[in-house]
């Protein structure tokens, strides 16, 4: 199922709102979100906004292993 751009937007939003409350260097562009941190501070990170995304409404989420890299 397709979801409308503002919901989209909504979920972005929510998860870049989140990344920046951490007080890190980060960069936001059109694409992609650069975040400079140490490794596990910003493998957190990523686990929170997976879970926030969820929670604001996205379908599903990718999720890395560690146990597989």
């Amino acid at each position: 199922m397709f979801r409308k751009n503002d919901e989209i937007v909504k979920i972005v939003d929510e998860v870049i709102a989140h990344i920046k409350s951490k007080n890190l260097n980060t960069h936001v562009g059109p694409f992609e979100t650069t975040i400079e941190g140490k490794y596990e501070e910003l493998m957190e990170i990523v686990k929170e906004c997976q879970l926030i995304a969820v929670k604001a409404g996205a379908p599903g989420v990718m999720s890395l292993r560690e146990d597989k890299l």
